[in-house]
């Protein structure tokens, strides 16, 4: 927020704050991984958080702006001319979120093979 306000001199409007609201559910989101770490959770909150950002983010620019008509077509006109900005975003979620739970779980093999007695190694 101070960066949109005081160094890109971005005005505050309502609509900013609609993504605010999505990165504060995105990050209860990935608290609730804390508990639920398996593969499948964690690619399952990807995938939520990739889609919901586009749903919820080209709803904002839907409603905020008169760039569309405040209607049902022209909230689907909003989100077809999203789909180029959001098309490789699906895939790198995916990827850059496997990479970041993965690597945790590599860097402590090593030391679960120490704590085995080196039964890996033999």
């Amino acid at each position: 927020m101070v960066l949109n306000k005081f160094f890109y001199s971005y005005p505050l409007t309502w609509d900013l704050f609609i993504s605010w609201a999505w990165y504060a559910g995105a990050l209860y989101l990935g608290t609730r991984l804390r508990d639920h770490s398996k593969p499948i959770w964690v690619m399952g909150a990807a995938l939520t958080s990739s889609v919901s950002f586009f749903l919820v983010s080209n709803f904002g620019v839907w409603a905020a702006y008169n760039m569309y008509p405040k209607t049902l077509s022209g909230l689907i006109s909003c989100y077809v001319a999203g789909i180029p900005f959001y098309q490789h975003r699906f895939a790198g979620d995916l990827l850059f979120t496997a990479a970041f739970f993965a690597v945790p779980v590599l860097l402590r093999l090593p030391e679960a093979a120490r704590k085995s007695g080196g039964a890996a190694a033999a």
